[in-house]
């Protein structure tokens, strides 16, 4: 499965298993909730801005 495309899609990534080790732990992991090409975007911003 890919990112997702949709508002629903995307909340279905936050299950009742991630909500609990949210939680617990403060922190949880969603796998493949944005689509590369968002990650491009954010690495290039973050490279403009780090003057890499």
């Amino acid at each position: 499965m890919g990112a997702p495309a949709t508002v629903e899609e995307a909340v279905a990534l936050i299950t009742p298993e991630v909500r609990d080790t949210y939680a617990r732990d403060g922190v949880a992991v969603l796998r493949q909730a944005l689509h590369p090409e968002w990650l491009l975007l954010l690495q290039l911003g973050l490279d403009r801005v780090m003057g890499d």
